[in-house]
C-alpha cells in the first residue's frame, strides 16, 4: 500500500500554486468566464486571458 508522508503532501501543496500560475501564463487554460468573481479570481482570469491571447 502506498503511503504519502505529511512532508511530501506539504511540499506538493506548496508547489501547486506555482504550477497553476505557470500553466495560466503559458496559455494552457481556456478562460471563457463572465463577471461576478472575487478580486483574486478576476485578476487570475484576466492574467490567464492575456497570456492565452499572447501565445
Amino acid at each position: 500500500m502506498m503511503h504519502i508522508s505529511w512532508k511530501k503532501l506539504a511540499i506538493a501543496l506548496a508547489i501547486l500554486p506555482f504550477v497553476v500560475v505557470l500553466a495560466a501564463w503559458i496559455g494552457f487554460f481556456n478562460v471563457g468566464a463572465s463577471s461576478g468573481h472575487w478580486k483574486i479570481t478576476e485578476w487570475f482570469l484576466h492574467f490567464a486571458m492575456r497570456s492565452a491571447v499572447r501565445t
